[in-house]
């Protein structure tokens, strides 16, 4: 009896250094980026070591992405918590490190690692530990689901056959402007845009839209961040002047290693690595690719329907 309770103590100081570490990732995200990256890594680390301690033994000292390998050989964590740990790893050691690069870590840098925190910390609590998250972080682990689910419209696993589209500004005074729908004429020059490519800020807007709507089964915003890294012209998004995505799509031109599988239902689209994406170059000669989804915001206003009609209209001429 005596033992299960120091366990129990041991796990609750445990969970306690957790919440600090998490507090202060989601602190210093804006006022020191670099030490949020830091100790986001913490928090990482300290799971791993819990459960390594739990399901395997001592880890003596083996290192973060150590844990994370032998975690994973011995099927102790599942592969869609693997890849946010390696995401945190990754990000971590980054800003741990002098780089070369000269590149400011700023709080738009740390938007990946800090999402992917909060799904290693959903799954640490709601399914390995079977118990309710603390309350200290559960707002910061709700914080990217602000958003209600009947803002948002997403047409989900649509085939279509599409060429890479090119940065452009959605306007009045396009050229192609007398093709547009008659409600987006109404439009004051240059007060829309659709942006391809976006940056990292835009595509974490865009794919938040995806997890409002679809919740646990939305694709983790590290791994589409992998696949948007492959190739930059995925991504679609239909922007406001002070850069809120109104809406996108994306499209994805898959090599038929991949292609063949997914279009019989062998393999899903949680299942697709970067490797199976084709670049920018190699996709001009691709014939057929893989419209992801859709999605528009406030999609029963006017509108709404109006930058629905933007996008399908894009959407159809690329």
């Amino acid at each position: 009896m005596n033992e299960i309770t120091d366990n129990q103590d041991n796990l609750s100081k445990q969970i306690g250094r957790l919440v600090s570490q998490c507090l202060k990732a989601n602190k210093y995200a804006a006022e020191d980026p670099e030490v949020s990256l830091m100790q986001a890594r913490k928090a990482a680390e300290a799971i791993c070591l819990q459960i390594f301690s739990q399901e395997i033994g001592s880890p003596g000292k083996l290192m973060l992405n150590d844990l994370i390998g032998q975690l994973g050989g011995k099927k102790v964590l599942p592969r869609r918590i693997m890849l946010p740990l390696s995401t945190i790893q990754s990000y971590g050691n980054y800003g741990s490190h002098h780089q070369d690069d000269c590149f400011e870590v700023d709080s738009e840098f740390v938007i990946p690692c800090l999402s992917a925190l909060k799904q290693v910390l959903e799954w640490y609590f709601l399914k390995y530990l079977d118990t309710e998250i603390p309350n200290d972080i559960k707002g910061f682990i709700k914080s990217s689901r602000q958003s209600t689910y009947s803002e948002y419209r997403l047409d989900k696993n649509a085939g279509t056959n599409l060429k890479p589209v090119q940065e452009k500004d959605f306007s009045v005074s396009s050229p192609t402007s007398r093709h547009l729908p008659i409600d987006a004429l109404t439009l004051n020059k240059n007060s829309l845009n659709l942006m391809c490519p976006c940056d990292l800020t835009l595509a974490y807007k865009a794919n938040q839209m995806t997890s409002v709507f679809l919740g646990s089964e939305a694709i983790p915003f590290e791994l589409y961040e992998q696949w948007r890294i492959k190739n930059p012209q995925i991504l679609v998004c239909l922007i406001a002047p002070d850069n809120e995505v109104l809406g996108y799509f994306d499209v994805f031109p898959l090599k038929d290693i991949f292609l063949e599988d997914f279009i019989e239902g062998r393999l899903g689209e949680d299942e697709l690595k970067p490797e199976y994406i084709l670049s920018p170059d190699e996709s001009i000669f691709s014939c057929q690719l893989y419209l992801g989804g859709i999605a528009v915001k406030s999609p029963n206003t006017f509108v709404g329907s109006r930058n629905a009609a933007i996008l399908l209209w894009d959407f159809c001429i690329i």
